[in-house]
């Protein structure tokens, strides 16, 4: 197996190279891929990422400053995309009431539900970067992921909002316009959650927005 090429042809500059991914892609032994990556590093084909082990990088030779790697693109590989683009997990928390605009907070932290996760929550280290993973309540996918985020958020939406969820309703109905909901999988969801989240999503007459024909208790 020539990694050299592998590398080449499989990833761009400042892509994160997983140890497991490659694992799993070349069937290596173990012994024998740690001896590559340690001539390709040497080289400086790639680079080692300092924060955590088991990741590397090839650095972009046009950089003006010198080549890092984004701890975004690390955690979209590891946990939110599996090898073939599709979904396996999503961010929640904090991050989420900023990004819709429902307050001006943000965390310093990251909060990712991901199928990998077998756990109720666990906290992993990036460097001085903390990431906590959840076991998702209902295994994530493409279509799925977004109402999950939701219902999470409505979960502790006292704690994550600035405004009442009557007044984000139209917010939050904006974010599922493009999700492709059918009464089984709207269900699926729901019911995986708490009585009082359950009450609070009925109540606002969320379901019946986003999917006002199919999503019928």
């Amino acid at each position: 197996m020539d990694l050299q090429k592998y590398l080449e042809n499989n990833y761009k500059f400042e892509e994160p190279i997983l140890v497991e991914e490659l694992k799993k892609e070349l069937n290596m032994n173990p012994n024998t891929l740690r001896q590559y990556l340690k001539r390709a590093t040497d080289s400086g084909m790639i680079v080692r990422y300092e924060k955590k082990k088991g990741i590397y990088y090839k650095p972009n030779p046009k950089a003006v400053f010198k080549s890092v790697l984004s701890l975004n693109d690390i955690l979209k590989k590891k946990y939110l995309f599996d090898q073939s683009g599709n979904r396996m997990g999503y961010r929640s928390g904090l991050w989420l009431a900023n990004a819709l605009g429902l307050t001006v907070q943000n965390s310093p932290v990251f909060e990712i539900s991901t199928n990998k996760e077998k756990t109720a929550v666990r906290e992993v280290k990036f460097g001085e970067s903390s990431v906590f993973l959840r076991k998702p309540r209902v295994p994530v996918n493409n279509s799925n992921y977004k109402l999950l985020q939701v219902f999470d958020l409505i979960s502790k939406f006292q704690y994550y909002s600035e405004y009442s969820l009557e007044e984000s309703l139209e917010i939050l109905i904006n974010y599922l316009k493009d999700t492709p909901l059918s009464k089984k999988e709207f269900n699926k969801c729901l019911q995986a959650y708490s009585y009082k989240v359950q009450t609070m999503v009925l109540r606002s007459g969320l379901r019946n927005e986003v999917s006002p024909e199919q999503a019928v208790l």
